[in-house]
């Protein structure tokens, strides 16, 4: 079991990280508490916990002989449909082998953000077209024929769904029938589980997947072809404890 994390050099502290992948915040998201340095951290200087951890999720998820050896990517960008539309999926490391992809979005203790109906009448009342489309098209996708316009459906996280839009994307891209959205979520030791995280997350999967937490798409790309191709996708979320960070007194 290996894990290499490269981007522009290969990654092996969270200072690499940071120079070759910062988050779109650079310094202000760049802080001890903070998802994208805890996620640094945790996959860097616990490498060994976090190539076990990659390693049970990926053999709990599917049977037969898969590897778990992977390259992984901080900060990889999928390009989501409309074609030209401006913002990609961010993953904040999408892990990639020769059968499988891994889309990962790190939290500590924060919610998902708005609703994908919150975002869809921003887009309207902003006449943003291709904001529509896109919306339009992750509901076709994502959610199962007959719970577009339903009003449990319009309250799921908008960043949930461009999660599984990006991950099930790069799985298409790469020919590979199978990938793991799935979601770490840090948590400081004296410090319940954030709710509203969990909560979103169990309603997008009992509504996306129906039963359990697998779920075999159909998904064509916006790039001009018609091929259709099947993804299986399998959704998890893991909660990590972490120590809160240091601060000195003045």
């Amino acid at each position: 079991m290996s894990i290499t994390i490269k981007k522009t050099i290969n990654i092996t502290n969270d200072t690499k990280w940071f120079i070759a992948a910062p988050p779109k915040g650079k310094d202000k998201q760049w802080q001890d508490g903070y998802s994208a340095k805890e996620l640094a951290k945790f996959a860097t200087s616990n490498s060994p916990i976090f190539s076990d951890l990659i390693t049970n999720v990926v053999k709990s998820s599917f049977k037969g002989r898969i590897s778990t050896s992977f390259e992984g990517e901080p900060e990889a960008e999928t390009k989501l449909p409309p074609k030209g539309s401006k913002g990609p999926r961010n993953h904040d490391l999408l892990l990639h082998n020769k059968h499988l992809v891994v889309g990962i979005e790190a939290k500590v203790n924060e919610p998902f953000g708005a609703s994908i109906n919150d975002e869809q009448e921003q887009a309207e009342n902003e006449n943003r077209t291709d904001m529509i489309e896109r919306i339009k098209w992750l509901k076709s996708t994502i959610l199962p024929d007959g719970e577009q316009e339903k009003e449990d459906s319009n309250h799921l996280k908008y960043q949930l769904f461009t999660a599984t839009a990006g991950t099930l994307l790069e799985a298409y891209r790469r020919n590979l029938n199978k990938c793991i959205v799935l979601i770490l979520s840090f948590r400081f030791e004296d410090v319940e589980p954030n709710k509203d995280n969990q909560t979103s997350f169990d309603s997008f999967v009992k509504i996306v997947c129906k039963e359990g937490n697998k779920k075999t798409f159909k998904i064509r790309d916006y790039n001009g072809t018609d091929e259709i191709k099947e993804v299986e996708c399998v959704f998890l979320k893991q909660d990590i404890v972490i120590s809160k960070p240091y601060i000195e007194n003045d």
